[in-house]
């Protein structure tokens, strides 16, 4: 477990300074905006706590690598960004965070993360959330604008901590507050992800061409009926040179018809790697939105002989007819997607499986 970390102090400036000391630092305040902005500048966001940039100047450290870890029926992706930061999607469910912490301890070999997005309250995507933070370093929260129902807990959270976005959306699991929990405990920065909660790092490639990463938050509650706390998901996207990437969490059908009626085709970007919607459910990856993202490469994140037979015929038909490339978690293991500098994409797999196998339902 590792060690508290120290609040930084802020010196305040003496009230009784002299005019001419004032004008000075005026003048300082002026010629370093202006250098900030020659420079590019950063937008930043930020809560009572913490503050981040949303715009990052950084060198070139690492290929970019996408890492889609074998957690069973759940989701959990860790991204390993060409500055050397790590943006994590989900954690799966509690019962597999044995094999998520090994994957960070022995294969990444990290203590912190400098992101984590929670898509949605469910358990198989935050069921291990709580005690990643125990574990761990977290730098910024993205977090699902959804209430928690603090009946029968004799907790308080701080105020304007605990809000939704409608009062239909409401959470009440323990696997839920144990994460907002953590977040307070943690004493990270945070945010309600929204379509402006994009992060964006400029990076000077070996070859000292520049190149951009961003990440991309498609989709914003405010502008789509969501009905459900699976479409509470956002559709975001990775985009690294020429590659793209895409991000469902476990959007139903109704969310992707919102989605592509909000988008004109033209404006839709060719997708490398889709991340399946539900595990593979028949619920959501419809033919019209395959066909409107156009991926190349899919994946999807599932449990070996789960319950719920995921994934499901339809989708798996849906994905061949679109002549999309398939990999699982269930039968390839844990699954990592690199990027390299000169824009080939590298993919690696734990098994290797025999082509008939991959679209065939459990």
């Amino acid at each position: 477990m590792k060690n508290t970390k120290e609040k930084k102090k802020i010196q305040k400036i003496p009230k009784n300074r002299i005019i001419s000391t004032v004008s000075f630092f005026v003048v300082l305040i002026i010629l370093a905006t202006t250098v900030y902005l020659l420079q590019g500048g950063c937008e930043k966001l930020s809560n009572s706590n913490k503050t981040i940039q949303k715009t990052i100047n950084s060198v070139y450290k690492n290929d970019l690598k996408v890492h889609f870890i074998d957690v069973g029926q759940g989701d959990a992706i860790i991204i390993h960004l060409p500055n050397d930061e790590y943006f994590m999607i989900d954690s799966g469910p509690i019962s597999s965070e044995s094999k998520l912490f090994s994957y960070i301890d022995n294969v990444l070999l990290i203590d912190k993360i400098d992101y984590v997005l929670a898509t949605h309250p469910d358990s198989d995507h935050i069921g291990a959330m709580a005690d990643l933070f125990n574990r761990y370093e977290i730098g910024y929260v993205f977090r699902p604008y959804v209430y928690f129902d603090l009946s029968g807990k004799n907790y308080n959270f701080p105020e304007n901590f605990n809000v939704g976005a409608a009062e239909t959306l409401i959470d009440s699991s323990d696997v839920y507050f144990n994460f907002l929990k953590a977040i307070v405990n943690e004493n990270c920065g945070w945010e309600f992800f929204d379509n402006s909660s994009d992060l964006t790092i400029n990076v000077k490639l070996n070859n000292s061409q520049n190149a951009v990463c961003s990440l991309d938050f498609l989709t914003s509650l405010q502008d789509y009926k969501v009905d459900n706390i699976n479409n509470v998901s956002p559709i975001l996207t990775l985009s690294f040179l020429n590659k793209i990437f895409m991000f469902t969490g476990d959007i139903d059908s109704d969310f992707e018809q919102q989605f592509l009626t909000s988008f004109e085709s033209a404006k839709l970007p060719d997708v490398d790697v889709l991340k399946v919607s539900h595990h593979g459910s028949d619920s959501s990856t419809t033919e019209e939105f395959l066909k409107a993202i156009r991926c190349e490469y899919a994946v999807i994140s599932c449990g070996l002989d789960n319950i719920y037979k995921h994934p499901h015929l339809a989708t798996l038909e849906n994905i061949l007819n679109n002549n999309t490339i398939l990999f699982r978690t269930d039968l390839h293991g844990n699954i990592v997607m690199t990027v390299e500098g000169d824009d080939n994409l590298k993919i690696s797999t734990d098994y290797n499986v025999l082509a008939d196998l991959i679209y065939q339902a459990p």
